[in-house]
């Protein structure tokens, strides 16, 4: 098994739990090529590098990975272990408290995609999806209603909306 290796020590145990719960197979199939475990660890590692590390530097004691790499559910990029999902700690459960870590994370880093997801069925849950590409990163910005599976509402420029 290739190991996923992170050189940020004060953050390396908490992203390597998070980002690789689930054994990675030899090879995977996704969106129609191969990647091998050794690619797909170089992209957690990337993910680390240029999202992850930076984010949990910025603000340390709000932020939990709820998902990362995560096999088996078609062509999303958890799947390539370029994506995690991100929840903002909150007591008072309220989703504004995501816009300044979402806004910090629109203007500050690198991305292929950023998007502030919730579900109308749970308005006091809301949390960020990311992801990083090695190269060929969009900079897409969009929301995303879990309720309505399937639909992003594909923001205006540098902003989030909530309904």
């Amino acid at each position: 098994m290739t190991q996923l290796t992170i050189r940020s020590p004060e953050i390396a145990a908490l992203s390597r739990r998070a980002l690789m719960p689930h054994d990675i197979p030899a090879s995977k199939t996704w969106n129609n090529r191969t990647l091998t475990e050794a690619e797909i660890v170089n992209n957690l590692a990337a993910l680390h590098e240029n999202v992850i590390a930076q984010l949990f530097r910025q603000f340390p004691t709000n932020l939990r990975i709820n998902s990362g790499y995560r096999p088996g559910r078609g062509p999303s990029q958890h799947d390539a272990g370029q994506a995690a999902d991100i929840q903002v700690i909150n007591p008072q459960g309220s989703p504004s408290a995501t816009f300044p870590i979402i806004n910090w994370m629109k203007d500050n880093l690198q991305f292929d995609q950023l998007a502030m997801e919730y579900s109308a069925r749970f308005p006091n849950q809301c949390w960020i999806h990311v992801s990083y590409k090695t190269s060929g990163n969009r900079n897409l910005i969009y929301t995303w209603d879990a309720a309505k599976a399937g639909t992003a509402q594909f923001s205006t420029p540098g902003r989030f909306i909530v309904r």
